[in-house]
């Protein structure tokens, strides 16, 4: 229950639940790793506490947590995992949200290309966030080409798996 109370959506009801207890999972966090405790659902803690926490614009925090459950997640599922290429993903946004496009894109990117390798070309909800991703970068970088190309992999990647009259494909 302490995990879900973080939305994967910008959904405003739960904005007020994890600011009051983002310290508690913090907490959490810091004793796991006085006892070198590693766990799927402890890494998950982490991840969302660094969501939320980029979404608070306390990137230092957001990042420590990142690498740190990247590191985590590698160490116990690989670097070929489809929760790998989420947090490299994760940890490029951050990078994005901080204008800093190259980290950004090379995060971005190993993201994709995990993806891909594991995916193949079947649609995924994964691989559209990181087709939108590295088209919105793109843009920012005034690189247009670049972010079409992208932009359209992800609207039709978003059109296979929501429709045509999804707020996904009209956004």
């Amino acid at each position: 229950a302490i995990i879900n109370a973080f939305s994967e959506e910008d959904d405003a009801k739960y904005w007020d639940a994890s600011n009051q207890l983002l310290p508690h999972w913090l907490t959490i966090v810091q004793h796991a790793q006085q006892h070198n405790y590693e766990s799927q659902m402890l890494g998950t803690l982490m991840l969302q506490a660094g969501r939320f926490s980029t979404e608070l614009a306390n990137y230092d925090q957001a990042e420590q947590l990142f690498q740190q459950v990247l590191e985590m997640r590698i160490r116990m599922l690989g670097s070929e995992h489809l929760e790998v290429a989420e947090i490299q993903n994760a940890l490029g946004y951050l990078y994005h949200d901080k204008n800093l496009y190259d980290k950004a894109q090379e995060l971005y990117q190993q993201s994709l290309e995990t993806r891909k390798r594991i995916l193949g070309d079947k649609a995924h909800r994964g691989l559209a966030e990181s087709f939108q991703n590295l088209s919105v970068l793109y843009k920012d970088r005034a690189l247009y080409s670049q972010a079409e190309q992208f932009g359209k992999e992800a609207l039709s990647m978003h059109k296979q798996l929501y429709g045509e009259v999804d707020y996904h494909v009209a956004s």
